[in-house]
């Protein structure tokens, strides 16, 4: 223990990486979370036994809230965090038990590579996430060829700026004129470029007609712009299904194939 307990008492804290702790003070930091949840499980269309992933699933209480909505939903949980997963997994089941017939749910524990052809389990009819997509738009690096990305976007990418793979880089050393090694910032590619890179990376990660609903709060990109980038990557339908302060509901559905000719 080597923080103080005056950081409760932020608004942002630094405990966040921390599973229990985060549970035990995300609805004090986020009044408006669970009114978040509602709105995204009120913005599905009829998902009958469709397959379905939780991005980022945290500890759960979205993937809660889907399972008691759809109980037939086929639910794949993605998380980096084991003991996020894990609680995730035992709020899932706890809920399931109540439930005459629902599948049981799968996990995948790992990273998200955003250079991959899509998810891990993908393609997928559905698409969830509750406060992920900020963080993984900071983790695109646009300056990489990948399927999501023609080449004229990356080499376009590549001469405006670099940036770190990892938003919590802190920069490479370069030599000064004097020989001695400095610290050199690396910039990340501009807010837009990630988040169009993140947003064809989950349309290819959807079957057609396929849709993404998501909660999340205003990262590095106004809300309104997040929308334009949706629409860039190809997505069809976009909108916003609720907005309370900071926090909002928006989705998106990847064209049927017909709608693609």
């Amino acid at each position: 223990m080597s923080k103080s307990w005056t950081v409760n008492l932020t608004l942002q804290g630094v405990f966040y990486d921390d599973p229990e702790w985060y549970d035990n003070h995300l609805r004090q930091k986020m009044p408006l979370y669970d009114t978040m949840l509602k709105n995204v499980i009120l913005a599905l269309p009829p998902v009958r036994d469709a397959k379905a992933c939780d991005l980022l699933c945290g500890s759960g209480f979205l993937a809660v809230e889907l399972i008691k909505a759809v109980p037939s939903v086929k639910l794949n949980l993605i998380d980096k965090d084991e003991r996020r997963m894990d609680m995730a997994m035992l709020r899932v089941k706890q809920a399931q038990a109540s439930l005459l017939r629902s599948p049981e749910p799968s996990s995948t524990l790992q990273n998200i590579d955003l250079q991959a052809p899509m998810l891990p389990g993908g393609p997928y009819d559905l698409i969830v996430s509750s406060l992920g997509l900020h963080g993984l738009a900071g983790q695109c690096d646009t300056n990489k060829t990948s399927p999501h990305s023609s080449s004229s976007h990356a080499s376009s990418s590549h001469a405006s700026s670099s940036h770190a793979s990892s938003s919590h880089s802190h920069g490479d050393k370069a030599e000064g004129k004097d020989g001695s090694a400095k610290e050199q910032k690396q910039e990340k590619a501009p807010a837009t470029d990630r988040y169009v890179a993140l947003f064809k990376f989950l349309l290819e990660s959807l079957t057609p007609g396929g849709h993404l609903i998501f909660g999340d709060h205003i990262g590095s990109l106004p809300l309104f712009q997040q929308l334009c980038c949706m629409q860039k990557a190809g997505f069809v339908d976009v909108d916003v299904a609720w907005r309370g302060e900071f926090l909002f509901v928006a989705g998106g559905r990847r064209p049927a194939e017909a709608e693609s000719q």
